[in-house]
């Protein structure tokens, strides 16, 4: 059995010394050629690094990362207009809408790439470094003018411009789909801007939602003031007819369909005061939220200056760059030799 494990391992042994002896066979004129070149291919390599280092130290600035988390409601209504008209919403013709459960996270993603809420974040000023005086993001960019546009839209073309590259480059937006977490993140560069710039998307994005349910608080009272009118007609008339009918009959106990009578018109303006008491309830609640001024969004924490900078990570670019020149110029130093030798044997073989 040992002299079989024996044989085994020898013959794995030699058939490594065998691949070895053909990789060494095969990539040999190449290892020698580098050999030979080695002086030029050190100098070019040598230029490579050192423009990649002043590129690195002097041309390509450092970003930092700053990020907000929104956290769900948690079964918190922020569209609370209506949130406690789920028992009038059959009565009243309200049974389709359904905003007790709040906004959905995927609403406020979407918003959060809206013109609507990323307009004003561009407009504001920030406390910069670059400037002695606060600049908004366009200033801060030094973003020129399109000469070739009206005067009228030259601003607003400015903002869809940096609103498109402050999208695909400066913000990152990641939900969570099951925890209904999102992660506002802003890179600047510059660490309080960064920081700044993050706080003021998320203070847009509430302002934003704000007074959209403001305005649903004010069509909420127009409309409950409108079936305030129709359910006080309707329950006036129900009292007018039970006690028109309470006066035509004094004596009703010794009639049962007298007795039905009068209880259904009994049930009916029992019914109709119910409505309107939860109207007047509803309506007040409304008036309440309309001149709300709170906070909407769940924020865990405000974005904070980051200490130390995101990137880039000049070492890792300077080992990727190397690693590239080297084998592209050693490539490239081998295949020329192997062209100028075949161009040489051909021009050897033509007749004198």
């Amino acid at each position: 059995m040992n002299e079989s494990k024996e044989s085994m391992t020898g013959s794995a042994r030699a058939n490594v010394e065998k691949r070895i002896d053909v990789l060494v066979y095969k990539y040999r004129p190449f290892l020698v050629h580098l050999w030979a070149n080695r002086r030029r291919l050190f100098l070019i390599n040598s230029t490579v690094a050192t423009v990649s280092v002043l590129v690195l130290l002097f041309l390509v600035r450092p970003y930092f990362d700053s990020s907000v988390v929104i956290l769900p409601d948690f079964g918190r209504s922020n569209a609370g207009v209506l949130s406690q008209l789920s028992g009038l919403a059959s009565l009243s013709g309200l049974g389709s809408v359904n905003l007790s459960e709040g906004i959905p996270p995927e609403i406020y993603q979407n918003l959060l790439f809206s013109e609507s809420v990323l307009s004003p974040v561009v407009y504001t000023k920030y406390q910069t470094e670059q400037f002695a005086a606060p600049v908004n993001l366009i200033e801060y960019s030094e973003l020129e003018p399109d000469e070739s546009l009206p005067p009228a839209l030259r601003d607003r073309r400015l903002m869809l411009d940096f609103i498109e590259k402050f999208v695909g480059s400066m913000m990152r937006v990641n939900a969570d789909r099951i925890s209904g977490i999102i992660t506002v993140t802003v890179r600047m560069p510059e660490s309080r801007l960064s920081a700044d710039v993050a706080n003021e998307i998320v203070a847009s994005l509430n302002r934003y939602v704000v007074e959209k349910t403001r305005d649903l608080a004010r069509e909420t009272m127009q409309y409950i003031e409108r079936r305030l009118v129709d359910v006080k007609d309707s329950l006036t008339d129900a009292e007018e007819q039970l006690r028109s009918f309470q006066e035509r009959n004094r004596s009703i106990a010794t009639s049962p369909d007298l007795v039905l009578e009068q209880s259904r018109l009994s049930r009916t303006v029992a019914l109709k005061q119910a409505v309107y008491v939860e109207l007047e309830r509803q309506y007040e609640i409304a008036r309440i939220e309309q001149h709300k001024d709170t906070r909407i969004l769940n924020v865990r924490e405000e974005a904070r200056e980051p200490v130390e900078k995101t990137g880039p990570r000049r070492y890792i670019i300077m080992i990727i760059i190397m690693l590239v020149s080297g084998t592209v110029t050693s490539l490239w130093s081998y295949h020329r030799s192997s062209v100028n030798r075949i161009f040489t044997s051909l021009r050897g073989r033509e007749p004198a």
